[in-house]
């Protein structure tokens, strides 16, 4: 018995419906998920711990498998720092899309500020100072952690424009297919 499926987007482009078996689909997440899919690609948003072990680095790239538990996700990474090939259960805030956001900058990719960094008339970041690009932080801003800070604020990140940064080194850009 098949059952014919609309899916959201199909690797071919056309808009037509699939006729699957059922053990050939899986329900998608619920919306509490905040818009999360199965299937969808996506990176670690911070180092994922495993007791006193990191499992995950922040950055590393994997796909959702499917939901995992209420408040869960089941991912599978494409390198996992504890050498297991196994999935990983999540909460949906220790994963983000990793498709390019404003700028075309991805999450923990590596730039440098493009100019004097300043609120108010206090230089926070010189021109040329290395980051790291933690998150979106909305449509129009990127949120990244600068390896130096005049204010001596180092851990803290900064929301910055995507003009104010760029890949670092320049050759390292993200090419978007």
């Amino acid at each position: 018995q098949r059952i014919c499926v609309k899916f959201d987007a199909r690797k071919d482009s056309r808009e037509l419906c699939v006729n699957v078996l059922p053990r050939e689909i899986v329900p998608q997440l619920p919306k509490r998920f905040g818009g999360l899919r199965v299937g969808q690609e996506v990176a670690a948003s911070q180092e994922l711990m495993f007791g006193g072990v990191v499992g995950v680095h922040f950055g590393v790239r994997g796909r959702i498998v499917g939901p995992h538990l209420p408040d869960r996700i089941e991912v599978r990474f494409e390198w996992r720092a504890d050498g297991s090939h196994g999935t990983v259960s999540v909460q949906p805030f220790e994963i983000k899309p990793a498709a390019p956001f404003g700028g075309g900058f991805v999450v923990a990719q590596q730039v440098a500020a493009t100019r004097d960094l300043v609120s108010g008339s206090q230089v926070l970041v010189l021109s040329g100072v290395r980051g790291l690009v933690l998150g979106p932080y909305s449509d129009t801003r990127i949120t990244v952690r600068f390896d130096h800070r005049q204010d001596g604020r180092h851990t803290v990140p900064m929301n910055v424009l995507p003009c104010e940064i760029r890949p670092y080194p320049p050759e390292a850009a993200v090419v978007v297919a």
